[in-house]
This record gives structure tokens, sequence and C-alpha cells, in this order.
């Protein structure tokens, strides 16, 4: 909802547009917090992704005009031979 991205396992909360860390819930102090949040070993990696047809494409390369390089083969959805979509 707030466009920040959690690791299930560590709690680590990244900025999704940017991958910087926002938020390490097991550092000891705030002060600590905010010196690692600063650190670049600490970001995340961003790729570029779209949601089409309620799945999340990524592209694993560098750059905001990766998803507009390629087009999204959309698949019709069939069940029991018959096209449902």
């Amino acid at each position: 909802d707030d466009g920040t991205l959690v690791c299930r396992f560590h709690g680590w909360r990244f900025e999704g547009a940017t991958g910087a860390c926002v938020e390490l819930p097991n550092a000891p102090n705030p002060d600590a917090a905010a010196r690692l949040c600063g650190s670049a070993r600490t970001c995340g990696r961003v790729f570029p992704v779209r949601e089409e047809a309620g799945l999340v494409w990524i592209w694993p390369e560098s750059g905001a005009a990766a998803t507009t390089r390629v087009e999204v083969a959309l698949l019709p959805l069939v069940e029991g031979g018959e096209v449902l979509s």
C-alpha cells in the first residue's frame, strides 16, 4: 500500500522504486538503523516490472525503458477446451 517491499525473513523494508532500505527492525537502536539504512550495502536491486493478466513480468536488465521495449504476449485462458478470455 505504501510502495515499499518487506523481506519476509528479515523484516527489512525497502522503498520499491529505488531499492533504498527504509527500515531495519532488528537494528540495536534508531541511530544504528539510520546509519545502516544509509549504506549502499543495504540497498536492494531494482528491476523494471509490469503487471499484466494477473502476472508480474520482470525485466532483469537496468532501466525503466526495458518494459516498453518488449510487448507481453498474452495467451487466452482455456479451460476444458473452451476459451474463457
